[in-house]
């Protein structure tokens, strides 16, 4: 599904394509003082750098975020937030067909 997205930082609309069905994001134990955020997180990368996160293409891992360990509670909080929306709209979009352009 093609959506337009407005980045309130830069006053820009881009389109996205949303795939409802994408994995879980998942928090990951990088090492003893980093965690990890892995899955599609295209569409949640402004939440994801408001808590500190920084993207990394070549970990260990595959790519994510990496984030302090001390962050834990918050980084949790927001990928339960992010998969339960995904798991919403992808329900809205069986049940409703959705057609978002």
């Amino acid at each position: 599904m093609q959506v337009k997205i407005l980045d309130e930082e830069t006053g820009q609309s881009r389109e996205l394509t949303l795939d409802f069905d994408a994995e879980e994001l998942k928090v990951v134990d990088y090492s003893e003082k980093a965690i990890v955020v892995t899955g599609n997180t295209k569409l949640f990368k402004t939440e994801i750098k408001k808590l500190g996160g920084r993207y990394n293409p070549r970990l260990k891992c595959g790519q994510g975020w990496v984030f302090s360990s001390k962050k834990r509670d918050e980084v949790e909080d927001l990928v339960k937030w992010i998969n339960l929306l995904q798991k919403q709209l992808s329900l809205a979009s069986q049940d409703y067909k959705l057609d978002v352009k």
